[in-house]
């Protein structure tokens, strides 16, 4: 069955996703900030789904080398990705002018350059 890597896994449609595909009989790696989620997660997938791989990548998408990360880890794990599901974001709230400085620069680099750089040459893994 083909493998899906799934950023932002561990809530929202991440999570809700990487449950779906697991039943469906395919394998997943997910990718997300919270190791100790990602574990739980882990082990609920596995207890849904028993005969599906699931593969844990920990990155903060807010750094900058984020994207090559994720690419060299699902390079060591060796398996094509057939779906690529970009769901790692988050959003501000209130006026612009009111939010903080720093918290805008990390917005932009998880919700654009990250899902618009390296992280979309992994579909093509194995092509």
């Amino acid at each position: 069955m083909a493998a899906a890597l799934i950023t932002g896994a561990t809530g929202g449609l991440g999570r809700v996703l990487a449950f779906e595909h697991v039943r469906h009989g395919g394998d997943v790696i997910l990718v997300d900030c919270h190791a100790a989620k990602l574990q739980a997660l882990s082990a609920e997938l596995r207890r849904a789904a028993p005969g599906q791989q699931v593969k844990l990548v920990v990155v903060d998408f807010t750094a900058a080398d984020a994207a090559q990360q994720v690419f060299a880890a699902v390079q060591a794990v060796g398996w094509p990705v057939d779906y690529l599901i970009n769901n790692a974001g988050f959003g501000g709230g209130g006026a612009f002018v009111t939010r903080s400085a720093a918290r805008d620069p990390a917005m932009v680099q998880v919700n654009a350059a990250v899902p618009g750089h390296e992280l979309n040459k992994i579909k093509f893994i194995g092509e």
